[in-house]
């Protein structure tokens, strides 16, 4: 299966390059124009860069030559035992799809880098422009730095989407082979750990054990890489390129600024700013104490450097880790039961967890410094949301953050003691050095460090939330103070509206705390992205653990057979039970925590008890800035400048990128169906005729398949309850035929499920792209001057 995908991804991937040779010819011309147009605007920028590339371009070029070498080396050495033409195509069948494939992926890399280098450009030109525009923003420009200032934004704007086709282009030419290489990656990882755990591969004789362990390696990482490589190549060139309207939001407002109302305002508050670690500090401790915290834990703002701290945290994790690893790989594992598919989930289920605890203990120390600088971020953030005096007791709000930390790590701790008390009953029967290190560390080691990042997580989370709700309480209290100063002032309500002088001075007033919200609202999101970032990684393996543990949980406890099971069962109820628990709890915890810093709640921390569907509370600002009224031109147009800037700061927790912790990871075949009924009904309205007798075919067909794979489960049933009444000779043999049978139909029926959702979804497209063809063609009929 290998060969054969991997041999038709080569072939597909040269035949679909060899077709797009002309778009990738244009692609090249285009990127070389822009270069040149871009020469003109910035020679200086333009010249630093291109020596980089050659450079990196010279580098990267030999180091593929030398992987493809090293990689047919070991395979010539492993695997052939004399030069013969048979054996040298089959090393030739291994090697030449892994060449093809590698170098699709550069070249698409390449590419990619390119197109986020001319972003990258753009965004340092448009923040040098934005430099020098906001120190004009306190003097009167004149009109012709205005015309410049203009010619240069839409010269900008105009190369921005010149690379955003550029982008389009590269897509369709790579994404045939793209997609081939992934799915020939995915195997090959497969097939390779498959094998070499089974050691069944045709090795010649006097083969090195140790270079059949290194070639394996080689191969994994090396396919590995590449998927990774290129997802995050995609992932900083879309994030460029979206850069560019957040340097846009960080325009100042040139026209009227408010300079007599700051000085007729309060702006300094009474008493103490509250530290950040205050609220913290229960969590920090505690993950200090487990060695996951290797910062100082201080009022205000801290350095990292804290080399007791860095010490033990070093000292602990490399102790548990090394621990764990080699006493599993001391020799065979205690055998709980005879089963082997029991052996091995245990087997997968231990390696997935402690290379989760792994992840979370590297990541925790590479963004220490990261973390203290995000907790800063938090403290100045504090002193400066004081000034705008939020309608909440900040004193009350700090103990309430204070009593979730605490709860968070009382509740942590104790159900790490819980599981460790229960699995040392359970499962440790003599206490050696060997068989606490395989059931007692091996378990309670990764949970720990699970846990510990779910609880730093959570709790910095909810504190982004917390000050997310301030500044919508203060963005409210604004609205309705707007509402009651503009009730005595307006003269007419109609289209020609008449103010008063005074109006003026409130808009001054209302435009000057708009622009502090915004402000602080921008650099709200700034920190939860942030965030996202250090935990993204580690949330992303943790999640696969977490996947991982409840599928084997469950198949321990329901179907498994072991000696434990029958010995005590009560202990082992509980026991599975509280993994369950745990892990489906870790589970929710990090979904619901991500939607809460969203979500506008009715009282903090009340996420366990959400009853029903609450809005997005970073989203919440541009619903109440909505409901003011632009009584004033400025108003209006600074309303819309805070809107554009809501629209585009997406307040978002990933693993990675690869999925959204929100409530779409759980509920997402739900919705989708939801939206089919929806579209149809709107497109009911449209009185769209289309053909529908294939439709009506693939449903019976599907109907037809779901009833055989019914029937034929109701005989293997049958033939399993009467095999002790003498009908063994008639459906004994056949049992087996029938098993695989039904499993067969099983995944095709689900995956004709997939397909067919699908292919509905494709027609409703092709559906609403006719309307607009239709739209267009009648829209074509008319002429200039029956246009204007």
């Amino acid at each position: 299966m290998q060969i054969y995908i991997s041999l038709t991804n080569s072939a597909v991937s040269i035949l679909v390059l060899l077709l797009m040779r002309n778009k990738l010819s244009f692609y090249l011309e285009q990127l070389d124009r822009y270069d040149k147009s871009f020469e003109n605007l910035d020679g200086t920028l333009h010249a630093k860069t291109y020596k980089s590339n050659e450079i990196f371009a010279q580098c990267l070029a030999p180091a593929i030559v030398v992987m493809i070498c090293v990689y047919v080396w070991f395979d010539f050495t492993l695997f052939a035992n004399e030069l013969d033409f048979i054996l040298i195509g089959d090393v030739m069948a291994y090697t030449f799809p892994i060449v093809t494939a590698l170098i699709i992926v550069t070249q698409f890399c390449l590419m990619t880098l390119l197109i986020k280098q001319r972003f990258s450009w753009l965004n340092q030109k448009l923040a040098h422009t934005q430099h020098i525009l906001n120190k004009k923003e306190r003097r009167k420009i004149e009109t012709a730095t205005t015309d410049y200032f203009i010619m240069i934004l839409e010269n900008l704007r105009h190369k921005h989407d010149i690379l955003c086709r550029l982008c389009v282009t590269l897509n369709k030419v790579y994404s045939i082979p793209l997609l081939l290489t992934t799915l020939q990656n995915f195997v090959i990882i497969i097939v390779t750990c498959f094998l070499h755990v089974e050691d069944s591969k045709p090795l010649k004789d006097g083969h090195s054990r140790l270079m059949f362990n290194v070639f394996d390696g080689i191969v994994v990482v090396l396919n590995c890489t590449e998927m990774v490589v290129m997802a995050k190549i995609c992932s900083k060139t879309r994030n460029e390129a979206k850069h560019t309207t957040l340097i846009l939001h960080n325009f100042q407002k040139t026209c009227q600024e408010v300079d007599s109302f700051v000085s007729d305002e309060k702006l300094i508050m009474p008493g103490k700013t509250p530290n950040i670690y205050e609220a913290l500090k229960p969590v920090l401790i505690f993950s200090k104490i487990v060695g996951l915290y290797p910062n100082k834990i201080q009022t205000g703002p801290t350095d990292s450097s804290h080399k007791l701290g860095i010490l033990w945290y070093v000292v602990l994790n490399a102790f548990f880790a090394s621990y764990a690893a080699c006493t599993i790989r001391m020799g065979d594992k205690p055998a709980v039961t005879n089963e082997l598919i029991i052996q091995i989930g245990d087997r997968i289920y231990l390696s997935v967890s402690l290379l989760n605890s792994f992840v979370i203990a590297g990541t925790t120390f590479a963004n220490r410094k990261k973390m203290v600088s995000l907790f800063r971020r938090l403290y100045h953030f504090d002193k400066r949301i004081r000034f705008l005096q939020p309608p909440v007791d900040l004193k009350r709000e700090q103990a309430r953050a204070r009593a979730c930390s605490i709860l968070a790590a009382a509740t942590v701790a104790s159900l790490i003691v819980t599981y460790l008390v229960v699995d040392v009953c359970l499962f440790l029967e003599h206490v050696t050095m060997y068989d606490v290190g395989t059931e007692v560390v091996a378990y309670v080691y990764p949970l720990t460090t699970m846990l510990i990042m779910i609880s730093q997580f959570g709790t910095v989370a909810m504190l982004i939330r917390q000050k997310f709700k301030w500044i919508n309480l203060k963005l409210k209290q604004v609205k309705y103070k707007w509402y009651r100063d503009h009730t005595d002032s307006l003269f007419s309500y109609t289209h020609v509206r008449f103010h008063s002088p005074a109006v003026y001075r409130k808009s001054d007033e209302t435009i000057h705390f708009l622009e502090q919200l915004r402000r602080q609202h921008q650099q709200l999101c700034s920190l939860a992205q942030d965030l996202n970032r250090i935990f993204s990684f580690p949330i992303l393996v943790t999640v696969l653990n977490l996947f991982i543990s409840i599928t084997f949980t469950i198949y321990f406890y329901f179907i498994s057979d072991s000696n434990a099971k029958a010995q005590r069962p009560l202990l082992y109820s509980t026991y599975y039970a509280l993994n369950g628990f745990i892990n489906c709890g870790a589970l929710f915890s990090l979904v619901l925590v991500s939607c809460s810093t969203r979500n506008a709640v009715f009282e903090f921390f009340n996420f366990v008890t959400i009853k029903q569907s609450l809005k997005f509370q970073a989203k919440l600002t541009s619903h109440i800035l909505h409901t003011i009224y632009d009584r004033t031109e400025e108003m209006e147009n600074y309303i819309i400048h805070f809107s554009f800037q809501l629209l585009e700061n997406e307040v978002e927790f990933t693993g990675c990128s690869v999925f959204v912790l929100d409530e779409k990871l759980l509920f997402s075949i739900v919705k989708i169906l939801q939206q089919i009924v929806q579209i149809d009904r709107d497109l009911a309205s449209l009185n769209i005729r289309t053909n529908v007798k294939y439709f009506d075919k693939y449903v019976k067909l599907a109907v037809l398949a779901q009833s055989c794979h019914y029937l034929l489960y109701i005989i293997l049933q049958y033939s399993v309850m009467h095999q002790h009444q003498g009908f063994e000779s008639l459906l004994g043999d056949a049992s087996f035929i029938v098993a695989a049978t039904v499993a067969t139909l099983n995944t095709g029926v689900v995956l004709h499920q997939f397909l067919l959702l699908a292919w509905l979804l494709k027609k409703r497209f092709e559906w609403l792209n006719r309307e607009f063809d239709n739209f267009y063609h009648n829209f074509k009929k008319f002429d200039s001057n029956s246009l204007k």
